[in-house]
């Protein structure tokens, strides 16, 4: 099964200019849960329409507040900028109003053919819930990951959330814990030591050992091509839609977005 690719591009109101120009979806990075239960947006432009919010609850305490009139609030927002979905990027389950809201806002927004996203781990809200499968696994398969997610979810669920791998293994190693490399860290390691890479092809990514004074390390990173090998992995299995963050792959989005249209 081969499937049309769409990626959705993650992004800060600072950088909502330039993810548009890449004529894909654009999920935008501008909302929480105020801790009364009101919607609050900072820096989106007026004029911004089309994509998707992002709806975070970063600061969130919980002090009251009225669960339907956040999904008026929510609602409201949508319909006036055109959303074509909703990510509700919550960080946990301590507190049960916001899986609450997540369940009402579901029912409130598919009268209007709005999409409601939430991470995997939120999946028995309800079956009308899209997910967010990872595709940042560091052992195993990935193809066998997906399969998995497809399986208990089924297929029209899910769309592939890729993060980008950057992490150091010691070897070896008893816990499977490795240190996450920023990217300035990463261009440093490979500079050092001038590895040969290697493409794993269960994981879908670049990887390479090396030894310093302190032992030998196992590297697992991503590029455009081990991107790209999950973005096409995924359209084999009838997935049509993943999920970028700009920040973590502005240098490489041209690159991607032109290999996904031809």
């Amino acid at each position: 099964m081969d499937t049309k690719k769409t990626v959705i591009i993650a992004s800060t109101p600072a950088d909502t200019s330039t993810a548009q120009a890449f004529g894909m979806p654009v999920a935008h990075m501008a909302y929480r849960v105020g801790s009364d239960l009101t919607l609050l947006r900072g820096g989106i432009g007026l004029n911004v329409r089309g994509g998707l919010m992002v709806l975070s609850d970063t600061n969130y305490v919980g002090s009251g507040g009225n669960i339907q009139e956040l999904c008026r609030q929510v609602t409201r927002e949508c319909l006036s900028r055109g959303f074509d979905g909703v990510i509700v990027d919550f960080e946990g389950k301590s507190h049960p109003e916001l899986l609450e809201f997540i369940g009402e806002l579901i029912i409130r927004l598919q009268k209007h053919g709005i999409a409601v996203i939430a991470e995997e781990k939120f999946a028995d809200i309800s079956p009308r819930l899209h997910l967010l499968v990872s595709g940042a696994i560091t052992g195993g398969s990935l193809q066998e990951h997906m399969e998995d997610s497809i399986s208990r979810h089924g297929r029209g669920r899910i769309i592939l959330e890729i993060e980008r791998i950057r992490h150091s293994f010691p070897l070896p190693s008893t816990d499977g814990r490795g240190k996450i490399l920023t990217a300035a860290e990463l261009d440093a390691m490979i500079e050092e030591h001038h590895p040969m890479p290697f493409v794993s092809q269960e994981l879908c990514t670049n990887y390479y050992t090396y030894k310093d004074q302190t032992g030998t390390f196992f590297v697992l990173y991503d590029s455009t091509t081990t991107v790209l090998k999950k973005i096409d992995m995924a359209a084999r299995l009838g997935i049509s839609e993943t999920l970028l963050l700009f920040s973590e792959y502005r240098e490489v989005l041209d690159d991607i977005v032109a290999a996904i249209r031809q």
